[in-house]
């Protein structure tokens, strides 16, 4: 069977989430073809889905650098990156991402919840705001930009602007932030 067959057959096992003939087959792959793009990438998936975020870092990480303009390539490392603790490289990614594709919520997303993780609420907010420009109605970011504005200092602007978004801010830590402040 050739390389092309083993990796066709993996990835449809994947597919069927039958993991471990899918695991079976990219590792058949990757020991004929150790850089192959797609199982080191799809492997490293598994990896992380499996808890090893060790495997998956090294694996997705190669084969990013294989394939580097492959955009879900990217959002999963990005991933990969943030469960393993290391939010700053995964801004970078997620930036590249952006720079590939402007208008990707996922990257805008993850870059403004991996701002908010290391304290730049600045740059988070901002990311926010992107976010919200282009998806007005998004509830999930509209109660995360309120709830910047007050970690800011700026809690009745918070307010005011969760009072636009009801449903979403009703329940969020910003109106407490409001009645502490």
């Amino acid at each position: 069977m050739e390389i092309a067959e083993i990796f066709q057959q993996a990835f449809k096992y994947h597919q069927n989430n039958r993991i471990k003939e899918a695991k079976a087959g990219y590792e058949k792959v990757l020991a004929i073809e150790p850089d192959h793009p797609s199982a080191l990438h799809l492997s490293g998936l598994i990896a992380f889905d499996a808890g090893d975020i060790q495997t998956a870092l090294d694996r997705v990480g190669r084969s990013v650098a294989l394939a580097a303009n492959e955009r879900q390539w990217l959002l999963n490392y990005g991933k990969v990156l943030t469960a393993a603790g290391k939010p700053k490289e995964a801004i970078i990614v997620h930036q590249r991402v952006q720079g590939m594709a402007p208008d990707c919520v996922e990257a805008k997303t993850a870059l403004a919840d991996l701002y908010g993780t290391i304290g730049e609420h600045k740059n988070a907010l901002l990311a926010l705001f992107r976010l919200l420009s282009d998806n007005p109605d998004d509830a999930g970011a509209a109660e995360k930009y309120a709830a910047t504005l007050a970690l800011l200092g700026h809690k009745t602007a918070a307010a005011e602007f969760s009072s636009a978004f009801p449903v979403s801010c009703q329940s969020s830590n910003v109106n407490k932030i409001r009645v502490e402040g």
